[in-house]
């Protein structure tokens, strides 16, 4: 029994030294500390890294906006070129029918190709001078349009006459919209250089 209270008061000795030394001067508190520490810098590297990737990827989806506009900037003015050859210059022995189908092509192809720009302020103006152009270009046909298709012959030129004004007004519009187009693609190209820091 002796054997068992010298135990216990061994123990007792002991814990009460122990109770005397300081928390920091153990062991388990400084592994304890460092990991807190070490974990705390872990969390601040992932705060900086999370906001840097959701800038970077808010400057993407900007970059990638920009240059999306700049693909239809240049789509559009390649199908404004394609519909100045027809324009361009008319045949003096042009056909009411031949005119009429013209002019009906250009008007359909270019009111799907402006429709995506008219609200842009620097363009709308332009689109609604093009619009009245095509409108006075079909006043002009229908002021010659033949009573029947044996009757097509009978004035030499007229249809020529009563178009060419209009086909070249409208030619010059769409080659000044065409440049509007170039000039904003220059300029995109030049803002998206300098978003995105090339």
């Amino acid at each position: 029994m002796t054997n068992d209270l010298q135990r216990i008061a061994e123990t007792v000795q002991q814990i009460a030294l122990e109770s005397h030394v300081s928390f920091w001067a153990k062991g388990d508190f400084w592994i304890a500390f460092v990991l807190g520490v070490v974990g705390i810098a872990v969390g601040i590297v992932g705060v900086y890294y999370s906001v840097k990737a959701f800038v970077e990827a808010k400057e993407a989806k900007i970059a990638a906006k920009a240059a999306g506009r700049l693909v239809k900037y240049q789509t559009t003015t390649y199908e404004l070129i394609d519909l100045l050859k027809p324009l361009a210059s008319p045949s003096m022995q042009i056909t009411f029918s031949t005119a009429r189908d013209t002019l009906a092509d250009t008007t359909h192809k270019l009111f799907r190709i402006i429709s995506t720009f008219e609200h842009e302020a620097d363009i709308a103006d332009k689109i609604a001078a093009l619009r009245s152009a095509l409108d006075n270009a079909q006043k002009s046909l229908d002021g010659v349009r033949p009573t029947g298709t044996s009757k097509e012959g009978d004035a030499p030129y007229a249809v020529y006459n009563a178009i060419e004004k209009d086909f070249s007004t409208i030619s010059n519009m769409i080659g000044e919209l065409q440049g509007l187009f170039e000039k904003k693609t220059v300029n995109l190209g030049g803002d998206n250089a300098t978003a995105t820091g090339k």
